[in-house]
């Protein structure tokens, strides 16, 4: 065994001369784990890019989130990320950040029996993707998300056709409204 006085102190790591290490140490490790835990669950593409600060912003966790917990998290990414004005090789990131929360909203609504709730995710992936559309640059992957919003908006007015007069109408009337915004 090595005697402290065998080594000079500043060649001992702190946590080996004290015994303890200081707590905001501790504390930047665990959060350094869980923003890595919380990546692994994200896009692959969001994961590279992503600025750790807004992992913890945008209300990710490293539990298990439903499509629409997750679909919420990345329309928030995706607004944080506006700022940052991130390009990658596939395109800017708050654009993929929408894009996937889009996803999330059609995934959620080939799952759903109920035709108003339906409706509801149709209208928020055509949403997403139009967001999602607003932020890139590149000219074909933009004309690719100008076409998933309008084909979303397509499938949600034709779903909301199906519900009661009184839905009907209030549906067809917000679908009509966001859709303008797509028709050049």
């Amino acid at each position: 065994m090595a005697h402290s006085s065998d080594f000079p102190d500043e060649h001992i790591p702190k946590k080996i001369r004290t015994g303890y290490v200081p707590l905001h140490i501790i504390e930047e490790d665990q959060r350094q784990n869980y923003i890595q835990r919380v990546k692994a669950k994200l896009s692959p593409t969001i994961r590279q890019a992503i600025p750790d600060e807004l992992v913890l912003s945008s209300s990710f966790t490293d539990k298990d989130q439903d499509y629409l917990e997750m679909a919420g998290c990345y329309i928030r990414l995706g607004s944080a990320l506006r700022a940052y004005d991130i390009e990658t090789n596939s395109g800017n990131l708050a654009a993929t950040s929408f894009l996937a929360s889009g996803y999330l909203y059609a995934a959620q609504a080939l799952r759903t029996e109920d035709t108003e709730k339906r409706v509801d995710y149709l209208a928020s992936a055509a949403q997403c993707y139009y967001w999602a559309f607003c932020n890139e640059y590149k000219p074909l992957r933009k004309e690719q998300m100008h076409n998933l919003a309008m084909i979303y908006f397509e499938r949600a007015s034709d779903d909301a056709n199906l519900l009661p007069e009184n839905s009907k109408v209030t549906w067809l009337n917000a679908i009509r409204i966001m859709n303008t915004k797509l028709i050049p």
